[in-house]
């Protein structure tokens, strides 16, 4: 049964995941939400008297006729919007498709805009109809057409915004603005720097008793585990993307068997089908005790697989979509550097939002501080090297694209001197820039651009350095 939790707790946020992207789940709230409302008022005014009615404008005079007549105006009508607007947002869909790329779709799929527009003509149309069928000579809903009129004038505003929304969406700035929003809330989810934290420790993850780890000190555990294990592979049809890994379900089975779980694939991952997944590594003289199927059948449903990524543990899936933008933009077809520009700046700041985040540790350990859980590691050198390194490749012809590269790459290595006093980025950024001018040259730019990228190769340094400096006299000198 517990494993049965486990893996539906992993699967409810890819469900949640597919929910916020879908065209479906809004419209059939309201649809639903809308056919309650039209069965309630029909009974109220069944089962009351109906005089007060009389005396309201307008709805004294509507008779069983005209009533009809409203309801299959507004039933036809919002039947016939529906299907246009629907037609609008496929429309839409095609161009962003076809422009910033098939995957960034998802992004035009969560606007909730969009979804409570189509939603409110679906459920305008069955309101209407609902109503319509209740209406008698003796019995005439006329509260109930007046919510239909009511209805029909919030249809068209929702019409308005659709169109409004349709057509702002098709901007690159603001699509960018989306993603980056949406970048902005998955890094906010981690948990923030505390005093002279590094960013790869902390105390606690999620809600279960799974604890952070640094990368250095020793475990008894660990260092006594043995070099093979039982090995978990993916099952024969079970290929698909890792969406998301409970890792609290991983430690409690690590602490049950008294061992060490190693995952070889992080989210974002491709499994193959018989691939690796998992190793689960036992002290010397200790097994799974013939309980070795029921420990393989735990660990693959902690590991959710679907068939496309998804950002809920993948930090570089969001990164890698505006990476994807930034090279169509750059691309003959498109020959857009500016919009790959603004793709490099948000990615800068996305990682600057990082410097003040922890990082997912590469080990975590239980309640009584032992590790037993070994996954792959996050680092901001490996997203720094995996999103500007394409951008740069495809750009070295566009003088303004590789500036942006330089002076985004050299804030964001400042930011992790500032935030937590770390060269990391400053030494991955000095082979980055040094590889840049070397590029630009071998590209055959002309000597004002060579000069133009050095030069901002050579101040981004400079600031660097005074840094350096700034910061060595302000620390304390060592004692004794």
């Amino acid at each position: 049964m517990w494993k049965w939790i486990d893996s539906l707790r992993v699967r409810f946020l890819g469900v949640l995941e597919a929910v916020r992207a879908s065209y479906g789940f809004v419209p059939a709230l309201l649809a639903l939400a809308a056919s309650a409302v039209a069965v309630t008022l029909v009974l109220v005014e069944r089962s009351g008297e109906q005089e007060w009615l009389d005396d309201l404008p307008w709805l004294g005079t509507w008779t069983a006729e005209s009533c009809r007549s409203i309801l299959q105006a507004v039933a036809s009508s919002s039947i016939t919007v529906a299907g246009t607007v629907f037609s609008i947002l496929i429309v839409a869909l095609t161009l962003a498709s076809s422009q910033f790329g098939p995957r960034l779709l998802r992004t035009f799929l969560r606007d909730r805009g969009a979804q409570l527009a189509l939603g409110t003509f679906v459920a305008t149309f069955l309101y209407s109809l609902l109503v319509l069928s209740a209406v008698r000579d003796e019995q005439v809903p006329r509260l109930a057409t007046a919510g239909a009129v009511a209805m029909a004038v919030l249809s068209t505003a929702m019409l308005v915004l659709v169109l409004h929304r349709s057509s702002v969406t098709l901007q690159a700035n603001e699509l960018l603005a989306a993603l980056a929003a949406e970048l902005r809330d998955q890094v906010e989810s981690l948990p923030e720097l505390a005093g002279d934290d590094d960013g790869t420790s902390g105390d606690s993850e999620g809600d279960g008793d799974a604890r952070r780890d640094d990368l250095e000190g020793d475990d008894p555990l660990l260092e006594a585990s043995g070099s093979g294990g039982l090995e978990i592979r993916a099952a024969p049809h079970g290929d698909g993307y890792l969406r998301a890994v409970d890792v609290d379900a991983l430690v409690e089975l690590a602490r049950r068997q008294d061992a060490v779980v190693e995952l070889a694939i992080g989210p974002g991952a491709f499994v193959f089908p018989g691939a690796l997944l998992a190793r689960l590594r036992f002290p010397p003289g200790k097994s799974g005790d013939g309980e070795e199927d029921e420990i393989v059948d735990e660990i693959r449903a902690a590991l959710s697989v679907g068939s496309s990524r998804s950002s809920v543990q993948d930090l570089g899936f969001l990164l890698d979509q505006l990476v994807e933008m930034a090279l169509r933009a750059l691309s003959p077809g498109i020959n857009d550097p500016t919009t790959a520009s603004a793709c490099v700046h948000r990615i800068g700041a996305a990682l600057c939002l990082l410097q003040g985040r922890r990082l997912p540790p590469a080990r975590l350990r239980d309640a009584r501080g032992r590790v037993r859980l070994v996954r792959p590691s996050v680092s901001l050198v490996r997203l720094a090297a995996r999103t500007f390194e394409p951008i740069r490749r495809a750009g070295i012809s566009h003088p303004g694209v590789v500036l942006t590269l330089i002076e985004t790459a050299a804030e964001v290595s400042l930011q992790q001197a500032l935030r937590r006093g770390s060269d990391d980025l400053a030494t991955w950024y000095r082979e980055f820039a040094a590889d840049t001018v070397e590029q630009v040259r071998a590209a055959g730019a002309p000597d004002p651009t060579v000069e133009q990228v050095e030069r901002a190769h050579r101040s981004s340094m400079s600031e660097y350095g005074e840094l350096t400096r700034a910061a060595r006299r302000a620390a304390p000198p060592p004692v004794g």
